[in-house]
């Protein structure tokens, strides 16, 4: 911390009365970075604050899909997470933006640091304080109705309907209060236009239930109670806490603070369509992103994470067939990556495996939060190498999909597996692939 420029000590930054700021090393050291002209208006972004905000806004997203009693998928979870660092920094660039207009008196001289730092006081404790807390409060809440969505879909068979419950704050506002106990069908175009959690701080909530539904409000938006910029959206639709239409976001690509210079050439490439997520000129966003997902109407998922040297493999054409089987038929399946043991990508996706006597491998497939190897084979084909797949298989996972495609018998692939087993082998569970489709010969009971 740069506490040579604080001759007379650190400033009343921070307040211990408030649950979630900015602690008063952090602020300093940004204003003196600020000061330096370190960042400002640039596409640079100044890294304490920045890494401070993505700290808080994580935490966030932690707080509230574990206030749900829905456990949500790894790759779900992890774009919620990946929509706060895009979200964090807009907000530093912004913040830095705004603190940057202190720095000059009005001869356009620069002030001295003493002077500086009591001019942009109190605006660092508005946005330190009472904003930041309120993005904190309404990020935990939609990260919690993020993951209880994902319940409601996964049980519309048995509960079709959800049902708005009342505010739990102690002083409600009107606005959401003539949408109290409404109940209607998921796929209700209602839940579309109003929604729990698209006001700040709106501490309203929906259930799921089988009771009967009721009839639709009157489509009448009471003044001043629509969606909140940038909360619009049903975070567990979108995968996103904050939207792109959140002031901290630009109006378009051309406006862009981390697209300077080449705004009008790419926002012909992406046809004038902003995709703030996915774009690859924030800085310091995160790069552990799916290469492609495809959603399916009953919640199945196909997620790829693998790389072009993935595509490559003699066996990818099987995988890719079997993750769009499963995830048609409502699973979750992620198309995992190759990294090496001790990178920061393994430690993200396969931290399950660490302490385990696969860390260091790297199963084919996660399906529904579970670790698959695929085996297939360098040709020709021979009933003996049946084997050599098993065991190489078991060693990568304890769930093992075999390429059976030339037709070995189901009896004799069980018996193999047998002996495996007798040999104190751990096997949860062993399919084989048959001409796209998939059939169980093992699986573990009670698994």
């Amino acid at each position: 911390m740069n506490r040579e420029y604080f001759a007379d000590g650190l400033p009343d930054l921070d307040d211990p009365n408030h649950a979630i700021s900015f602690d008063a090393d952090t602020i300093a050291d940004a204003l003196v970075n600020i000061y330096q002209k370190k960042y400002g208006n640039g596409k640079e972004i100044e890294p304490t604050l920045f890494e401070k905000t993505k700290e808080i806004f994580e935490g966030a997203v932690n707080k509230g899909v574990k206030q749900s009693s829905f456990s949500i998928d790894t790759a779900f979870k992890h774009q919620l997470t990946h929509n706060m660092w895009v979200f964090s920094a807009f907000r530093t660039h912004k913040m830095q933006r705004d603190i940057a207009k202190y720095l000059l008196n009005e001869k356009g001289e620069l002030k001295t640091f003493t002077k500086f730092v009591k001019d942009v006081a109190p605006y660092i404790k508005h946005t330190n304080r009472l904003w930041l807390e309120t993005e904190y409060n309404t990020a935990v809440l939609r990260a919690h109705q993020a993951a209880d969505w994902r319940k409601f879909v996964d049980e519309r068979d048995v509960l079709p309907n959800l049902e708005w419950q009342p505010s739990t704050s102690t002083n409600p506002g009107e606005d959401h209060k003539p949408y109290w106990f409404t109940c209607l069908p998921i796929n209700h175009k209602f839940w579309k236009q109003h929604r729990p959690g698209d006001r700040w701080n709106c501490k309203c909530s929906l259930r799921n239930t089988d009771k009967e539904p009721t009839p639709v409000p009157a489509d009448t938006i009471i003044k001043g109670s629509e969606p909140q910029r940038g909360i619009e959206s049903n975070p567990g639709e979108k995968g996103e806490i904050f939207s792109n239409s959140h002031p901290y976001y630009p109006e378009n690509c051309g406006k862009c603070p981390f697209n300077k210079g080449v705004g009008k050439l790419w926002a012909a490439l992406v046809g004038g369509k902003r995709d703030c997520n996915g774009c690859g000129k924030i800085p310091g966003k995160d790069n552990i992103k799916p290469i492609k997902v495809q959603e399916y109407d009953n919640g199945g998922k196909e997620i790829w994470y693998a790389d072009k040297e993935a595509a490559q493999k003699a066996d990818f054409a099987a995988i890719k067939t079997i993750a769009r089987n499963l995830a048609k038929e409502g699973n979750i399946v992620e198309v995992m990556p190759r990294y090496h043991s001790k990178s920061e990508e393994y430690k993200y996706f396969y931290k399950e495996l660490i302490g385990t006597k696969y860390e260091n491998k790297c199963p084919d497939l996660r399906i529904n939060g579970k670790f698959y190897e695929f085996e297939g084979f360098v040709k020709p084909w021979s009933k003996e190498k049946i084997g050599r797949m098993l065991s190489h298989g078991l060693k990568q996972s304890s769930r093992v999909m075999i390429d059976n495609t030339k037709g070995c018998s189901h009896r004799y692939l069980r018996k193999r597996v047998f002996d495996y087993l007798r040999l104190g082998v751990t096997i949860e569970e062993i399919l084989v692939y048959e001409k796209g489709n998939l059939t169980y010969i093992y699986k573990k009971s009670g698994k």
